[in-house]
């Protein structure tokens, strides 16, 4: 966990070389927003199963927003295309994990659990 708040503030903090809307900087702004929303659902399936993939996907949205207001304060510009890819690969990132990785689901209603498993067989 140390290791990944390490990263994660080296992204937020760390200062922009330059700035372009092009292909690869917002390339780059969707990987890192699907990543940061993969390991926070990951991370979230262990604390609050039920809403995993809402965590993860308002985790990296937040870390995203963070980011283009640090860049803000040390004089660059908040650049809203930066920020509306960093939320659609945490989008992206947030739905593949929860649906896919973390297969087994358990939720609580009114004192009852459910537990939901994905089974598939390879012909």
């Amino acid at each position: 966990m140390k290791t990944f708040l390490a990263v994660i503030a080296g992204l937020v903090l760390s200062a922009n070389a330059s700035a372009c809307v092009c292909f690869w900087s917002e390339t780059s702004h969707v990987a890192a927003g699907a990543l940061i929303a993969g390991v926070a659902t990951y991370g979230a399936d262990k604390v609050w199963p039920e809403h995993r993939a809402l965590i993860g996907f308002t985790t990296s949205t937040v870390v995203g927003f963070a980011g283009e207001l640090h860049a803000r304060s040390r004089g660059g510009k908040f650049s809203i295309a930066d920020a509306g890819f960093n939320a659609l690969g945490a989008a992206a990132g947030a739905f593949v994990t929860d649906r896919y990785l973390l297969a087994p689901v358990v939720t609580r209603s009114d004192g009852r659990v459910a537990v939901g498993i994905s089974a598939g067989v390879r012909f």
